[in-house]
């Protein structure tokens, strides 16, 4: 009799999870507040200027920038390149402070061929590895209202056999400026992976609950 209420417990579950996969998506009551964190811990790069060409002594951008290309995220590129990016640390981001606070570059580049990247901040290498050493990158200890940076970044060829076969495909798959306030502040980032665990906490502990009325009925 155990046994077959446990399978009676198992199709209930079972129904119910395949029920929730194909219904529309409930709202989500905390997207409001992660998105909020996430607002103050990160800020987008999406816009890149690029230059197509491998120019000696490119990590100090030419007069001519303001007139180079613009390029975006998931955007197909042809190497060798630079890419560049001014950043200004401002005052405050979307009303929280950055004074003192750690500043790091999130850079990723994805190709499906071998390649070497090159990282430069105002005109000094931080950074040079393959595809597979690529690690966010530190820009500020103490941030300061009204420091500005210049990022370098050159990606050449390695010669090496890449991942996935095919064309040559290389593109920025992602960039962001990473923001941890300066001890003691707490850290949103932080916060927001809590409300995360939180919300799968949560729902797990109310679809328990909600069968817990049938395995009343198997005691």
């Amino acid at each position: 009799m155990k046994l077959s209420c446990r399978r009676v417990i198992f199709l209930v579950l079972l129904s119910s999870v395949i029920a929730t996969a194909q219904s529309e998506p409930a709202a989500d009551p905390y997207k409001p507040v992660l998105d909020q964190l996430q607002a103050i811990t990160t800020v987008p790069l999406a816009n890149w200027q690029i230059v197509k060409a491998d120019m000696p002594h490119g990590e100090n951008p030419p007069a001519s920038l303001v007139a180079a290309q613009s390029v975006t995220l998931k955007q197909d590129l042809q190497l060798p390149i630079w890419l560049y990016q001014s950043v200004e640390v401002p005052p405050t981001l979307n009303g929280y402070s950055l004074m003192g606070s750690h500043v790091s570059l999130d850079l990723q580049i994805s190709s499906n061929q071998g390649i070497q990247i090159s990282v430069f901040v105002n005109g000094n290498m931080v950074a040079r590895g393959d595809g597979d050493s690529q690690v966010p990158l530190t820009l500020l200890e103490s941030a300061q209202p009204g420091q500005k940076l210049v990022v370098a970044v050159r990606v050449v060829s390695s010669g090496t056999v890449g991942c996935c076969g095919g064309p040559a495909a290389t593109s920025i798959y992602a960039a962001s400026l990473q923001i941890q306030p300066a001890n003691p502040r707490p850290d949103p980032a932080i916060f927001r992976q809590e409300v995360l665990a939180a919300e799968l906490l949560i729902a797990a502990g109310t679809m328990l609950g909600d069968k817990s009325g049938i395995t009343s009925t198997c005691t």
